[in-house]
């Protein structure tokens, strides 16, 4: 829902953003491009979803860590 590709293209674009979220869902610290389309519009795009979407679920009781590490891959595709 928070996602908004604010290109077109003839061929398919791909990033990779990397986030970590933390035990209660929030984003901590600030996304990174881990691999970027080389469009940098489309690479802020994605990170303004992840912020924009603000709240992810929170870990369940048996999960032991304080956070976990996402790989997240936008793309588009004409």
């Amino acid at each position: 829902r928070s996602w908004r590709n604010p290109v077109t293209a003839s061929t398919p674009i791909t990033c990779t953003i990397y986030c970590q979220i933390g035990r209660d869902g929030t984003v901590i610290g600030e996304p990174i491009v881990e691999k970027s389309s080389g469009i940098s519009t489309f690479d802020q795009a994605a990170i303004y979803a992840i912020k924009r979407a603000g709240q992810f679920p929170p870990f369940p009781v048996e999960f032991t860590y304080d956070y976990i590490g996402l790989h997240l891959d936008f793309e588009y595709v004409p």
